[in-house]
């Protein structure tokens, strides 16, 4: 599937809704032979507190320590255990399928909080962490490193004017693929922060 159809089925999906309102779906793709977690973006008085919770929280895991935006860690807490049993299960019962987790803005902060979920409790890497206009979760190189090692590979999308992508800004994402490089210079895109953030499912900035 590609990087424009991926935000656009997003978009589309109907999702459980658990713990703090996140807004969750595990998808079985037999036509690409993925297990998909997939996380909505903001859509709630809910979301926009996790949102703007921005001090950094320790998050503890036996030998790992890191840190992490509070707001997101809050909610993933809130029902990591019902979204995780879901994604696993899956997963035992289609066990060649690739996994993919992915969201876009509010789900693009949660999707690496489920990816590192994943590798706790199984072992194993997510194959697929793709986001778009995610913010930045992650406090710290350190931090940043531990998440890397829990997915195969990792693509954030994010337009220069997209300011999702920015916030907070004192925190790390884990990579961002610049998408509109030849035009990052042009100062009036400030304004078109809702173009931008609402702009990935356009093939054409993907090829």
């Amino acid at each position: 599937m590609s990087p424009d159809q991926l935000y656009n089925l997003i978009l589309t999906t109907k999702y459980n809704t658990s713990g703090l309102e996140v807004d969750w779906k595990v998808q079985i793709d037999e036509v690409d032979g993925v297990i998909r977690l997939v996380f909505q973006e903001s859509n709630g008085k809910q979301d926009w507190i996790t949102n703007l919770n921005f001090p950094v929280k320790p998050y503890k895991r036996q030998q790992n320590f890191f840190l992490v935006h509070r707001g997101f860690a809050k909610a993933w807490k809130s029902c990591n255990d019902e979204i995780m049993k879901a994604f696993i299960d899956a997963k035992m019962r289609f066990p060649l399928y690739k996994t993919q987790i992915t969201g876009w803005s509010h789900g693009g902060g949660l999707a690496p909080l489920a990816a590192e979920d994943y590798k706790f409790r199984t072992g194993l890497k997510v194959d697929e962490l793709i986001t778009f206009g995610g913010p930045k979760i992650v406090f710290g190189f350190s931090s940043r490193k531990h998440f890397r090692k829990s997915c195969r590979t990792i693509k954030n999308y994010g337009f220069s004017y997209d300011f999702v992508t920015w916030l907070p800004p004192f925190f790390l994402n884990l990579k961002t693929e610049i998408m509109d490089k030849k035009n990052c210079w042009k100062i009036w895109r400030v304004f078109q922060i809702v173009k931008y953030h609402c702009g990935y499912g356009n093939k054409e900035y993907y090829y």
